[in-house]
């Protein structure tokens, strides 16, 4: 009975809460930045708010458009969760403990990635397009799907440095190129409508999530090489999307006006 009486207090507290709720503190632009600690009453109503803006926002550019980059987006995530799941299961054959695994691939796949998104302005500034660098991350997972089993095979018997040198051998080009993919993607596709960005923040990370429980079934039924040609084929699928079709036009205006 007393429990019930306390459970009715707080649900009228929250009512209260609901009723003293003022939505104008969330208008800001510049109010995107979550919290630290747990979500309270006010982020829910702030997180349906972000939600609401993009399904009624107004749009930019067309449904085709969206489509396309939304599209590019989603493989890039499942693609990239697909391949690291694979490394670390590669990885765990070579140390021959899963928390090892685990904490050296995710160590040097962040770190790698992060760096090639640092680097990506530059790679992009010299000519390179996102078809070259999507194709480029396919052809390293094809290549990984091929050797990394007899690579890191033949240090099983070496030293722990000499085969963390191996495994970042193996992460860190791979690393650099993926990591260049979903920064210059958010840059372009910013360019045609700011509203596409939080949009490629969400189903990127759906998609990583997804693929995180997908992946592992998939390898008990076809081996973790096929998680390498899978991921590879998920970056050849977004090498084929026009992602970059309209800012050529854009670019070919000008001149034809000269």
């Amino acid at each position: 009975m007393r429990r019930r009486r306390s459970l009715h207090r707080a649900f009228q507290a929250q009512l209260v809460s609901l009723d003293q709720f003022r939505p104008e503190r969330y208008l800001a632009a510049d109010d995107w930045m979550m919290r630290q600690g747990f979500l309270n009453q006010e982020d829910a109503f702030r997180h349906q708010r972000v939600v609401m803006t993009l399904l009624l926002g107004k749009r930019v550019v067309s449904r085709g458009r969206a489509s396309v980059w939304l599209s590019y987006f989603l493989l890039l995530g499942a693609g990239f969760m697909v391949i690291e799941i694979a490394m670390i299961q590669r990885a765990g054959l070579l140390f021959g403990n899963p928390g090892l695994s685990i904490a050296v691939v995710l160590c040097l796949v962040i770190l790698s990635t992060g760096l090639g998104a640092l680097l990506s302005e530059k790679t992009f500034a010299r000519g390179w397009t996102i078809r070259q660098v999507a194709l480029g991350v396919a052809g390293y997972g094809l290549i990984l799907g091929l050797v990394s089993e007899t690579l890191l095979a033949s240090a099983l018997g070496a030293p722990l440095p000499v085969r963390l040198a191996v495994v970042a051998l193996v992460i860190v080009p791979g690393g650099l190129i993926m990591g260049q993919l979903f920064p210059q993607g958010l840059a372009r596709a910013g360019t045609e409508d700011r509203s596409l960005a939080p949009w490629a923040w969400g189903i990127n990370g759906a998609m990583s999530a997804a693929a995180a429980g997908i992946a592992p079934l998939i390898a008990q039924a076809a081996g973790f090489t096929a998680l390498f040609v899978l991921g590879a084929g998920l970056y050849a699928l977004a090498a084929l999307l026009p992602v970059e079709r309209r800012v050529a036009v854009e670019d070919a205006l000008p001149d034809a006006a000269e």
